[in-house]
């Protein structure tokens, strides 16, 4: 699923996360959500929101301390 680095992308950065989504083939921006969160353990729009201030650690799916 390489809609992950779409979304840290920042020349991506004015796409609304569903529209990412679509980039990639989810129709309901809602199963987009769900199943970036299950594989990534986080969702899109919080990846974004860490992503923000650096706290982003792609290894693990998980935030630095």
């Amino acid at each position: 699923m390489e809609d992950r680095h779409d979304l840290l992308d920042p020349a991506l950065r004015s796409l609304p996360v569903g529209a990412i989504g679509a980039r990639w083939g989810f129709a309901n921006p809602s199963h987009f959500s769900r199943l970036f969160s299950s594989t990534f353990g986080v969702p899109p729009v919080e990846l974004r929101r860490l992503t923000d201030g650096g706290h982003w650690s792609s290894g693990t799916g998980r935030t630095r301390p």
